[in-house]
């Protein structure tokens, strides 16, 4: 597996990705293509040896007058349902951290759903502390656990 930067030829795949996980409420593909012109350098992708698309990872940075300084968001951590269980989401999380790092951005956000145990599991295991549950975060009963990483 590897880990890289993603690039305009990637945006089928994880427009692909988005739609097979999410159908009606994936990421449209000109949110990703902008995201991808906007935050270059916080947009990640993890191939296979053929460059085939096993998920992804969107880091945004966080607004300042609403965020501590020097602080990032992770927006969308994604792996396909074929490579879950091999890593991928931890690799892709690690790298993008250390990536953040070099930028100067000490600390990291996110939001899950309470009930995504695996996901939660991951963060904490990567360094993620749960802070406070967001009622209706997303819309009526899409409540959310919001997660915070510091570097050391």
């Amino acid at each position: 597996m590897m880990i890289r930067s993603a690039a305009p030829a990637d945006m089928p795949a994880l427009f692909d990705l988005e739609a097979q996980t999410y159908g009606s409420e994936a990421y449209p593909s000109l949110f990703l293509h902008q995201a991808l012109l906007q935050w270059p350098d916080l947009l990640y992708v993890a191939c296979n040896e053929q460059n085939e698309i096993l998920g992804y990872a969107l880091f945004a940075p966080a607004a300042p007058k609403v965020n501590t300084p020097n602080s990032a968001w992770l927006m969308s951590l994604l792996v396909s349902p074929q490579a879950r269980g091999q890593g991928v989401g931890k690799a892709l999380t690690t790298f993008g951290l250390q990536h953040l790092v070099e930028q100067g951005i000490v600390q990291c956000m996110l939001t899950v759903a309470p009930d995504n145990a695996s996901a939660i599991q991951l963060y904490q295991k990567l360094g993620f502390n749960t802070e406070v549950t967001i009622a209706h975060a997303l819309g009526h009963n899409e409540h959310r656990l919001l997660l915070k990483w510091q570097h050391a």
